[in-house]
């Protein structure tokens, strides 16, 4: 039961904080983070939305993803309180940021559903800490992008023929590129 509600936290931190630049795939994550939360979450989302946060990872093509080190839970009171410790890692195309994220929220049992399978919502949820650690220029990524283990699609142009060949239903190319770390590369 414990870890059923350490789960809900980690869900709404990677759907809140995982981003691809896509405004899809941004409002679909943030949606279903919300969700899992009450107005507290919300009001971090319409602020970041105001401030130009997701344009910029938009127009900028950055990736952000989050990796939760661990979540704190003190059982003993209810509503139960939680701490979050999480790394960030903002990726560019030239440069790679990691970031601390810490915060605190409360968890308050609600009824199960699809959407909530967990039977928890996030309450007074705050973010105590979202600073730099580390900036590092990659003068690799700039040659060969390195995508920590993410698929991105490939672009590209329309045929100059008319053609339906490794399109999907939409016309859209079937084709995904994969790269492999800097790791994988030195044992090729």
């Amino acid at each position: 039961y414990r870890r059923q509600r350490q789960m809900c936290i980690e869900t709404v931190h990677e759907l809140f904080f995982s981003l691809s630049p896509q405004k899809e795939a941004i409002s679909h994550n943030i949606d279903r983070a919300l969700q899992l939360a009450d107005k507290s979450a919300y009001h971090y989302y319409v602020d970041f939305a105001e401030k130009g946060y997701y344009n910029r990872l938009i127009s900028g093509n950055i990736n952000q993803v989050v990796h939760v080190d661990s979540v704190v839970c003190d059982f003993a009171r209810y509503p139960y309180k939680a701490r979050t410790y999480a790394r960030q890692m903002i990726i560019r195309e030239s440069n790679v940021t990691e970031r601390s994220l810490v915060t605190t929220c409360s968890l308050q049992n609600t009824g199960r559903s699809d959407d909530n399978p967990n039977g928890f919502i996030i309450e007074q949820f705050t973010i105590l800490e979202n600073r730099d650690i580390e900036a590092r220029n990659d003068e690799k990524r700039k040659k060969t992008p390195e995508t920590y283990g993410l698929l991105y699609p490939a672009v590209l142009p329309p045929p100059d023929k008319e053609t339906t060949e490794d399109r999907d239903n939409h016309g859209i190319p079937l084709v995904c590129l994969l790269y492999t770390s800097d790791a994988a590369d030195d044992k090729a």
